[in-house]
């Protein structure tokens, strides 16, 4: 019960007012309600602000229940057996799932390499040059940078052939640099590889939430945009492979406009 989360009071505040933190509210609520049988959800994010801006508990448990806004609250039990039923479910699934991908793991691990094969875990015979572009959608009004990881073979070696593409998007909060030694190591084995960064789900939107500037975690439309941005980059490096003297002959993606 007194187990101290330390988030910052400012950071929960602009998540309890996004439609995600909302929308778990509205899910709480239903759970936690006032004593007429009302939802809780204006207590709920009341006590919890409250309980998070406290400096000396900050937020705990027992502080939410003390910065509740009234005096006293209904606990739906059987909802909340419910709720926890189906987590249950779905630990159970994530669990087997784990559990089978060990397996396959120590399949594999267990069964002798081949040794012409190369050994992936230390790097190529290649280095890398890095080459960053930017990329423009006037109808999206959409803005955003890429990095591409060109492979370049060592000095007393012929020039590479042309090299397949590897295109890497990064998660929520991340951005282009978080896989930049996976793309450098994989150009190392003759890839190209293109880190591209989502404006919308990259850190500077996490960082503008938390500051304030910005109203949601994530925009709905982000999930149809970052599928855009990657075919938007494709096309880039497609028309980049016939006409930019960085790119050609470097690539062997070919795809129609």
């Amino acid at each position: 019960m007194q187990a101290r989360a330390n988030i910052d009071a400012i950071a929960v505040s602009q998540f309890l007012y996004t439609e995600q933190g909302e929308a778990i509210l509205e899910r709480v609520g239903s759970l936690i309600q006032t004593e007429s049988h009302k939802s809780g959800f204006y207590a709920i994010r009341s006590a919890l602000i409250l309980a998070a801006a406290d400096p000396q508990e900050g937020l705990t448990p027992l502080n939410f229940l003390r910065q509740f806004p009234l005096s006293g609250l209904r606990v739906e039990i059987d909802r909340g057996l419910a709720i926890a039923d189906q987590l249950e479910d779905l630990v159970n699934e994530s669990t087997a799932a784990l559990a089978t991908v060990q397996t396959e793991f120590e399949v594999e691990a267990a069964t002798p390499i081949d040794p012409a094969l190369p050994d992936l875990r230390i790097p190529g015979a290649n280095t890398s040059q890095r080459e960053t572009i930017t990329l423009v959608n006037r109808q999206r009004d959409r803005v955003f940078l890429a990095d591409v990881y060109l492979p370049v073979a060592p000095a007393n070696r012929p020039p590479l052939p042309a090299a397949p593409v590897i295109v890497i998007s990064h998660g929520l909060g991340s951005d282009r640099t978080s896989f930049a030694y996976l793309a450098e190591h994989l150009a190392s084995y003759g890839f190209a590889v293109a880190l591209v960064e989502h404006p919308g789900s990259n850190a500077a939107q996490l960082e503008a939430l938390l500051s304030g500037r910005a109203g949601e975690v994530i925009q709905p439309e982000e999930f149809i945009d970052r599928a855009l941005d990657i075919r938007l980059l494709l096309n880039d490096l497609n028309r980049r492979s016939r006409n930019d003297l960085c790119f050609r002959d470097e690539l062997t993606y070919s795809r129609p406009e």
